[in-house]
């Protein structure tokens, strides 16, 4: 029975020592699968993540490739300060005839004598002309902002000339010109902005791969 009690402890202990080593070589052996398979999920994570930013390069560069192909989006592009100076011209051409009035009658005068409101006839005139020649203006390659403002200055060049020999200038035509020149230049940019929203719908969004953990 003493050689028990003497031994019972130290075989308890051999025994204690052998399963706390077993237990610890378990958690390494667990610790280092996990970490092999943290590190296996993020090389994967990583490469699909590189591929996944490849392919929304792509789809964006093939959008933009597709929009600056277009022809007719390439000539207003290179021709856009040209044509500007050539629509300038025009309105130039047309106030300058006016004024002059080279050949006799064949010019528009405002002799004025009637009650000048919003409600009359020409407003109308002046602002679906105004908004008709922003229109021919942008879409012959005129950046909108400078047609927009032109076809404005044009209006109210052509407005003095109606005055030549004691006439009328009427602020409210301009203002008409105004707001005809401001609907063109308002329908375009919007309908730019609703073309380009429309190409850009097929272009995937940035995918935001993470590792939880990492």
């Amino acid at each position: 029975m003493r050689s028990l009690t003497r031994t019972a402890p130290a075989a308890l202990a051999a025994l204690a020592l052998a399963l706390a080593a077993r237990d610890a070589g378990a958690q390494v052996a667990d610790r280092t699968a996990s970490r092999a398979l943290l590190a296996q999920h993020g090389q994967q994570a990583t490469r699909d993540d590189s591929v996944a930013r490849l392919a929304i390069a792509h789809a964006r560069s093939a959008t933009a490739a597709r929009l600056a192909d277009d022809p007719g989006t390439l000539a207003k592009w290179r021709k856009g300060p040209s044509n500007a100076g050539l629509y300038t011209l025009m309105l130039a051409g047309g106030v300058v005839y006016n004024a002059a009035c080279p050949l006799g009658r064949l010019c528009d005068r405002d002799r004025g004598g009637y009650r000048d409101t919003y409600q009359t006839i020409d407003k109308v005139a002046h602002a679906s002309t105004a908004a008709a020649l922003t229109s021919f203006a942008i879409q012959g390659g005129v950046q909108p902002e400078a047609a927009w403002l032109l076809t404005i200055a044009g209006g109210a060049a052509f407005e003095l000339t109606q005055t030549q020999g004691g006439g009328y200038y009427s602020g409210r035509d301009v203002v008409a010109n105004s707001v005809g020149a401001t609907l063109a230049w308002g329908w375009h940019r919007v309908s730019d902005w609703r073309r380009t929203r429309a190409a850009m719908r097929d272009v995937p969004r940035e995918a935001n791969l993470r590792i939880a953990g990492r």
